[in-house]
């Protein structure tokens, strides 16, 4: 029992800054702009702690970059429509609308050496492994251009829920934001 609490602990140790991995990544092969200068962000579900904790990261780190960003909680009714969103974007005068949606919580079984000795037979190298119950939180984000009300950007991503749910939103915050900033969809403007 102690030897996997100490693997567990181990594993979010290695994970480090980096415990989010992005699954799948799409970007709108038309899209031909310098990227999203202001936006808007909508936390899913609307009213939830996850859904504020969401909206309030990405734009404290939206305003780091000097993109003008809006909370979408403050501006929406709890059921509004995506329809509704993409026409109050367009009325605060953002070029961009940033929907990031908390999908699910999944267990999966990860194999982590156990950091035993290693056993060396004939021409094979042999180490040995344990197998941990990880927890992952699924998200995912989707980047639309107002102008169009197209998505110009998505991805999904599972970050490792072996912290705290503050710790979990903002790791995924920032794996977001720097995969947005090397696909160009969004536009710095300063790093503070």
């Amino acid at each position: 029992m102690r030897a996997r609490f100490l693997l567990a602990v181990i594993a979010i140790m290695i994970a480090g800054c980096s415990s989010t991995t992005v699954n799948h990544a799409w970007k709108d092969p038309g899209y031909k702009g310098q990227g999203i200068g202001s936006v808007m962000v909508v936390g899913l579900p609307m009213n939830s702690p996850v859904g504020h904790q969401c909206t309030d990261d990405f734009v404290a780190e939206l305003e780091k970059r000097g993109i003008r960003a809006t909370r979408g909680y403050s501006e929406l009714p709890e059921q509004a429509s995506q329809e509704a969103a993409l026409a109050k974007t367009k009325d605060l005068g953002h070029e961009g609308l940033l929907v990031c949606r908390f999908m699910e919580r999944k267990s999966e079984v990860d194999l982590y050496p156990s950091g035993g000795h290693s056993f060396f037979f004939g021409p094979m190298y042999w180490q040995p492994y344990d197998y941990v119950e990880n927890k992952y939180d699924v998200f995912g984000t989707l980047l639309y251009q107002t102008s169009t009300g197209k998505p110009i950007w998505s991805a999904d991503s599972d970050t490792l829920a072996g912290q705290s749910g503050q710790k979990t939103v903002q790791s995924y915050v920032k794996k977001m934001m720097k995969k947005m900033e090397e696909e160009r969809v969004i536009q710095p403007t300063s790093r503070k």
